[in-house]
């Protein structure tokens, strides 16, 4: 196979797993809404927004610099696996950290727990 089919069969790929996702979300989102009542979506929103946070930040960090790399070694599947490991223990941490900060701001009991 040459080069440009192989990219463009990587770019479809892509796509498609961009749009399943966010139709997904979607779906979830509203199947939420009408399931939960406002107070009770209004606190799963909130959940949700630090979910997509820290999915942001640790798995589209270490996956891009795996990608592309053309030789993967056990090393940089280690240190990815290791790295990742440490920073969602951190992100916890800031969670736990600043919960019942929001919790105050929000004026919601139920974000500290």
């Amino acid at each position: 196979m040459s080069e440009p089919i192989i990219t463009r069969s990587r770019i479809y790929w892509s796509a498609i797993n961009n749009w399943t996702s966010a139709v997904l979300s979607f779906a979830v989102t509203i199947i939420f809404a009408r399931l939960l009542t406002p107070s009770d979506f209004g606190l799963v929103a909130l959940a949700m927004i630090v979910v997509a946070l820290g999915s942001i930040i640790i798995s589209d960090t270490v996956s891009s610099a795996l990608v592309q790399r053309r030789v993967l070694e056990d090393i940089h599947l280690h240190t990815a696996f290791w790295g990742m490991l440490v920073l969602g223990t951190v992100m916890y941490g800031v969670i736990i950290v600043f919960a019942p900060i929001a919790s105050d701001f929000f004026a919601d009991p139920r974000l500290a727990p």
